[in-house]
């Protein structure tokens, strides 16, 4: 069925690809591989040349740690209690506060050099409350970047929160429409088993809270 394997001449190369889908992994999985194997054989070009088997050692293909982060920005608490503070819904030029949460799951592979990173709006201020359960946040002023920095986390941990609070002051044009609140998130990391840096992206935030039951429908900003 692949084509450039009906005939090769001496020296000519031809490729196959392979699409293998998998099963999520489970929680608590270490480490996951697939072995490949290879086994077939060659028709000579004729009667007189007879057929010929084709074997190879296995490969031992590794998964990549299958780190993420998950970005949500609260005024309330699941349970109702206010993180924030000010007007809701936003009132031009006027400060409301939000909570943004960054939460990064792994099944797979310890991580050292994790980065997650995201710029602030010219509309939102850094207040310098944030919290981590790993590692260190620190806010640039200069690029208006706040990053969430860890050196190592080890094979074993599978979920770490950061949280910060940001001030949103929306300006006269942003009437009638929701505010952005945080530009996008990225995350880079090194898989020191597969020896190679990966990253992730997560799309920018508004003042549209859909998971915040007490903030929803309440993120167009207001005149005063």
């Amino acid at each position: 069925q692949v084509i450039a394997f009906a005939a090769l001449d001496p020296r000519a190369e031809g490729s196959l690809d392979i699409f293998l889908p998998t099963l999520a992994l489970a929680t608590g999985t270490r480490d996951a591989a697939i072995r490949v194997t290879l086994d077939g054989s060659v028709d000579g070009r004729n009667k007189n040349t007879p057929r010929r088997t084709l074997s190879a050692s296995g490969a031992l293909l590794r998964y990549r740690t299958d780190a993420d982060v998950a970005v949500e920005a609260r005024y309330f608490t699941e349970e109702g209690a206010p993180l924030g503070f000010g007007p809701l819904p936003p009132v031009a030029e006027k400060t409301t506060a939000y909570r943004i949460f960054w939460n990064l799951k792994k099944t797979l592979h310890p991580l050292e050099q994790v980065e997650v990173s995201a710029v602030l709006p010219k509309i939102v201020s850094w207040s310098a409350r944030s919290d981590a359960s790993a590692g260190t946040i620190a806010y640039d002023e200069a690029s208006r970047t706040v990053k969430w920095s860890i050196d190592r986390i080890a094979d074993g941990e599978q979920n770490l929160e950061a949280s910060f609070e940001v001030q949103l002051t929306p300006e006269k044009i942003d009437i009638g429409r929701f505010a952005s609140l945080l530009g996008e998130t990225h995350l880079i990391m090194k898989d020191p088993v597969v020896n190679e840096s990966l990253s992730r992206k997560r799309a920018a935030l508004s003042t549209d809270l859909e998971n915040d039951e007490g903030a929803r429908s309440k993120g167009v900003v207001k005149r005063e």
